[in-house]
């Protein structure tokens, strides 16, 4: 139904994630421009609050570091859950659950 509402299916590939939540769900959507310190507090705050969210990779991985990490440039995801954890040492860690809508080569 949503292709056809935009005409086609190679017209839904690619765009920016909330604006689909948006589309999809007649929720508000918000898109992060810039990441700084206060954004993965934000991001466990929506979590929290039951919110849908997305997120993809941005220009500040390169080719190498996304492939290392298991994630795809260019690729949207859904951003499950977030949380922070200590390990045995102390160290917060902070992380983001994410599900690949290909269904495949999770992170």
């Amino acid at each position: 139904m949503w292709a056809k509402l935009h005409g086609c299916y190679d017209r839904i590939a690619g765009g920016l994630e909330y604006e689909t939540i948006r589309d999809l769900s007649g929720a508000p959507g918000y898109f992060f421009h810039e990441i700084n310190e206060t954004t993965f507090e934000e991001i466990l705050e929506y979590d929290k609050l039951g919110y849908m969210m997305g997120c993809s990779v941005g220009n500040e991985y390169t080719p190498e570091e996304a492939e290392k990490d298991g994630i795809v440039m260019g690729h949207a995801y859904t951003l499950l859950s977030a949380t922070v954890i200590e390990d045995e040492n102390g160290t917060e860690h902070k992380l983001v659950k994410l599900r690949n809508p290909w269904g495949s080569g999770e992170w």
